[in-house]
Formats: structure tokens, C-alpha cells, sequence
């Protein structure tokens, strides 16, 4: 549904510009017309060069009106998308804290930690979670065969997990906060709200 609005928006746009540029191109031509109409009537081909250049100067403006004007729609349409992409990531900030209340994000933190402790065997390790995070703090550790501490950290705002072995020199990251920032990008390229 927001692919639909933001279409209509977007063709909504274009076609006002495109309209804009078409209203201009009839001024300047009935102007030409209007103007070569009164020269050829008085005889005055000396007026008829003023009028040539003078509609030189005003295709100039209108030029660089138009210019202006594009250029103002684009820093609009820049403007909405970036509001648009900010609102999107807001709610889906808001409906991943909510998962994080529920019995299946817990059962997916366990389960993405038994995932991750195989990659790090009997090594120790450093689970990084959310504060709020800390009632699964046993559980997390349970899942690894090595060594292991758990540290609540402020980066990570929405939930999930980060596990750092020194050993290896590799952190695993399984937080919802790089999930989600990783979107980004794909939602700039897929989402149909480039500005061009």
C-alpha cells in the first residue's frame, strides 16, 4: 500500500513538472507568435531583432526558472523520502521492540546462540546483549561449551546478541540492531524512492 502511494506521489510530481514545462513552452510560443504577429503588421524589422533577442533573454530565464524549479521538486522529493524511509524505520523499530517481549524471540536468541557456539567449539567467548536482555543471560551462556561471560552494553537498543572470542579474533553479530541497519541499503535500492 505504500508502494501505491508513493507511486502516485512520485507520477503526481513528475506530471505537474512535466505540465509545468508544457505551460511554458505555450507562453514562450504565443509570445513569439504575438510579438513576430505586431512587427510584421508595423513593418519593423529593427523591432522584430529587439523581439528576437529579447525572447532569447526571456527563454534564458524561463530556462533557468524551470531549472530552479526542478531542482526544488528534487530536494522535495528528497526531502519525503528521506521522511518516509525515517517513519518505516521507526515502526519497524518499534514492532522488532515489541518482538522482543514476546516467547518467540526468546526461543530464536537460544536458538541463534546454539548456532553461534558452533562456530567458536570449547573457546571463550564474551556475549554482548541488551540490557533488558538480562533475565536470558544464563541461557545464552548454556548454549556455549566454552567459557563464557555475558555484558549488557548500550549499543545494542533493540535486542539480540553480539559473541566475541579473543581466541579466534572474530565477533559473531546476531543483534536486531544490525539486522535492521543492514535493510537500509536495500531499501534504498528496492524500495522504487530514488530521486534521480
Amino acid at each position: 500500500m505504500n508502494d501505491a502511494k508513493t507511486n502516485n506521489f512520485l507520477n503526481a510530481i513528475q506530471k505537474y513538472a512535466d505540465q509545468q514545462k508544457q505551460d511554458i513552452q505555450q507562453e514562450i510560443e504565443a509570445f513569439k507568435a504575438e510579438e513576430m504577429k505586431k512587427a510584421e503588421q508595423e513593418g519593423l524589422w529593427a523591432a522584430y531583432d529587439i523581439i528576437h533577442k529579447e525572447m532569447d533573454n526571456n527563454k534564458s530565464f524561463i530556462t533557468r526558472e524551470f531549472a530552479k524549479k526542478e531542482k526544488e521538486s528534487q530536494d522535495e522529493l528528497f526531502l519525503e523520502r528521506a521522511k518516509m524511509m525515517r517513519t518505516v524505520f521507526d515502526k519497524t523499530t518499534e514492532k522488532l521492540i515489541a518482538y522482543t517481549s514476546t516467547d518467540k524471540y526468546k526461543n530464536n536468541l537460544c536458538v541463534q546462540a546454539q548456532n553461534v557456539a558452533k562456530l567458536f567449539g570449547n573457546k571463550s567467548c564474551i556475549i554482548y546483549i541488551n540490557e533488558k536482555d538480562k533475565n536470558f543471560a544464563k541461557q545464552l551462556q548454556d548454549c556455549f561449551s566454552g567459557e563464557t561471560q555475558v555484558k549488557a552494553i548500550p549499543e545494542i537498543k533493540i535486542g539480540g546478541f553480539k559473541v566475541y572470542c579473543e581466541d579466534m579474533n572474530i565477533i559473531a553479530d546476531e543483534t536486531l540492531d544490525s539486522k535492521l541497519q543492514d535493510q537500509r541499503q536495500w531499501f534504498t535500492e528496492n524500495s522504487g524512492l530514488k530521486v534521480v
